[in-house]
């Protein structure tokens, strides 16, 4: 088998725009302009990625088909020597390369107008991980390479004449993507992926290693062996959750609020917003909830929310309402401090600096 290598190339991150060929709207990898990373994606991915940026946007977006392996604003790519070669002779057309290749335990920035060798990336000016352990993805084939040890699934069965459950154990975190994109969902009861249907995708079945069985039991369940917690079951069969009386049903945790909008309803700017690229959304601007993020401990719940005539983008639930503005009123939205003291961050700067260090919540749907 030909040597391959591990390059990491730069991007701020997944986002819903609209690809300006086709007017779809279609998650795409955030990526800055200053640098060589959207050129060099596109020269090892062909025909496999796009460009679909907006005219006028402020960052490049690069949709790609396939398997994507994404660690700590990433892209994790594993290229042959040739497509190394084919990487370094983009980077050295642009001022900074954004791309880094792992070699003898460290990261190397691949050559760049401004210094014509390779070098070691210092602090934050590039990756800070061990790829060791993560999958990444051939640009040529559009597919995670080996398989990684250690991923286990146990099928459970109750009733013959229905869908098995399967627990999908292990090291499983980086593999999340693949395994969210598959139709597996992530029990916050017990930790662990979980799919449910009469066998696995075959996405799935290439990040499994070890297969086995759990027995059902022919006497009444007891809650804790059940495949998954009652909320969970009606959020896959789609039907609504009775109420129990019994006094050992599990009170909300006040830390925990409903959400309060989901996917396909209609919402409004609660004040005047920004986009990600910095553009003005007026307040009452309307939009549609395209997809729903996990809570954030310290901003709440967020979606992605495709407003009218401007486009789609991540937004705390904070910023949206779903009352119709009433015509005239104009709300802006600001903090008052002392005079000469600096002005906190705006939600703006707060979703962007979460992307930027890969802390932003993962997608629910």
């Amino acid at each position: 088998m030909a040597e391959t290598h591990i390059l990491a190339v730069h991007t701020y991150g997944s986002q819903r725009v609209k690809a300006p060929s086709t007017n779809q709207t279609v998650s795409a990898y955030k990526i800055g302009y200053s640098s060589a990373a959207c050129e060099t994606l596109l020269a090892l991915y062909g025909a496999k990625a796009r460009d679909v940026s907006s005219p006028h946007a402020s960052y490049r977006y690069v949709q790609i088909d396939g398997d994507t392996a994404v660690r700590h604003g990433y892209l994790l790519l594993n290229v042959t020597a040739d497509e190394l070669a084919r990487a370094e002779a983009v980077t050295r057309q642009h001022q900074r390369a954004a791309v880094f290749l792992w070699q003898e335990n460290r990261w190397l920035e691949l050559p760049h107008g401004r210094n014509p060798a390779y070098a070691e990336s210092e602090g934050r000016s590039g990756p800070g991980f061990n790829p060791s352990g993560f999958r990444p993805v051939s640009p040529a084939t559009g597919e995670k390479e080996a398989a990684v040890a250690g991923i286990r699934a146990e099928k459970s069965q109750r009733d013959p004449n229905q869908k098995p459950w399967y627990w999908i154990l292990g090291d499983t975190y980086p593999q999340r993507e693949t395994l969210k994109r598959h139709g597996a969902r992530f029990s916050s009861k017990r930790r662990a992926w979980y799919f449910v249907g009469w066998e696995l995708p075959d996405g799935i079945k290439r990040l499994i290693t070890e297969y086995a069985t759990t027995e059902a039991e022919p006497t009444t369940p007891i809650e804790d062996d059940a495949p998954c917690s009652d909320e969970e079951a009606a959020a896959i069969l789609g039907v609504p959750l009775k109420p129990s009386p019994s006094p050992s049903a599990e009170l909300p945790q006040p830390d925990e609020p409903p959400r309060l909008f989901q996917i396909g309803q209609t919402i409004y700017a609660r004040h005047e917003l920004e986009t990600q690229d910095g553009k003005a959304i007026p307040t009452g601007a309307q939009g549609t909830i395209a997809r729903l993020y996990n809570r954030n401990v310290q901003h709440g719940w967020s979606y992605d929310v495709d407003f009218v005539d401007i486009g789609t983008g991540w937004y705390f639930e904070r910023e949206l309402t779903d009352l119709e503005p009433i015509p005239g009123i104009r709300i802006t939205h600001g903090s008052v401090v002392p005079p000469g003291a600096a002005l906190p961050p705006t939600d703006a700067d707060l979703k962007r600096m979460l992307v930027e260090s890969g802390h932003q919540p993962e997608a629910l749907a």
